[in-house]
């Protein structure tokens, strides 16, 4: 089996409550800083790596996560869903959250998107300073987040994309730092991917906003281990709850720290998209 090992820098004491920011900060040995570690082990080996002082939280590096992106997507000319904001025009969607007439524009505000990867060269970014960083292995080179899917270039747009032909498309155009981070490639995201991605975006590069889609894979996580171990429906689906829960501990941990680093950080998930219901099933598309 693989293991994804979040590591300190020290040993830390057994009772202390990792999913809070606090016991972070009052522990007797302070922590500057956590690892991604993947390691290669039996089964049995989880007990062991769980009683190292230094090990935060152990978790199976196979789990995946699948993008939360719209079941249907429409293609809209340029023109539609346009609203009148005095002399410029701005996408409905901007009315429709009040960012027209709010007093902030995300000016000064460091934001980091988790997802597909991005478009550098869309117009909607040309005055952002973008840091980027694939953490799927299927770029050219560490930097490379080359989009494949669309929906980061789409969500990146929708947080912070500049004026486009004179059309506002963006909530937050004051945001002139945007960190991309490539976590979902052709097969979906990682468990290590994005354990490095939320490490990168916040602790190296002081995001203030972390926005990602993602969802525990359930149906694919169970359907993976019938396939790799042969066991039954039944028993599969049970390990993959039981999965579903030590990753949730251990994000829960992860986000803790970084809360206890970055107090004011601010980490989003999309929702919705996944219960099929036919309100949620519409993603338009701008060309």
């Amino acid at each position: 089996m693989n293991y994804v090992v979040l590591r300190a820098d020290v040993e830390l004491e057994s009772d202390l409550d990792f999913a809070k920011p606090r016991s972070w900060r009052t522990a007797k040995r302070a922590v500057s800083r956590l690892d991604v570690e993947v390691t290669s082990g039996h089964e049995n080996d989880v007990g062991r790596l769980r009683a190292d002082p230094r090990n935060v939280a152990v978790m199976d590096a196979d789990t995946m996560f699948s993008l939360i992106a719209p079941t249907l997507r429409a293609t809209f000319t340029a023109s539609d869903g346009l609203q009148a904001n005095g002399t410029q025009q701005q996408s409905s969607s901007v009315q429709a959250v009040g960012a027209h007439t709010s007093a902030y524009d995300g000016q000064g505000v460091t934001v980091a998107l988790l997802d597909t990867g991005i478009d550098k060269h869309h117009p909607a970014f040309v005055d952002k300073e973008l840091f980027l960083r694939d953490f799927t292995g299927e770029g050219q080179a560490h930097n490379d987040v080359t989009d494949r899917d669309g929906h980061g270039t789409h969500c990146a747009g929708t947080v912070c994309g500049g004026v486009v032909d004179g059309v506002r498309v963006g909530v937050a155009p004051g945001v002139a730092r945007l960190c991309v981070g490539k976590v979902v490639g052709e097969r979906g995201a990682s468990l290590p991917a994005l354990l490095k991605g939320l490490l990168w975006a916040v602790h190296n590069r002081g995001a203030s906003v972390v926005s990602l889609a993602l969802e525990y894979d359930l149906a694919g996580n169970t359907k993976r281990l019938i396939d790799k171990y042969g066991v039954n429906v039944a028993l599969a689906s049970q390990r993959a709850l039981q999965l579903h829960r030590d990753v949730a501990a251990g994000i829960a941990a992860l986000r803790a720290f970084l809360a206890s680093q970055s107090p004011n950080v601010v980490i989003v998930a999309a929702s919705g998209n996944a219960s099929r219901r036919p309100e949620f099933v519409l993603e338009a598309v701008s060309v």
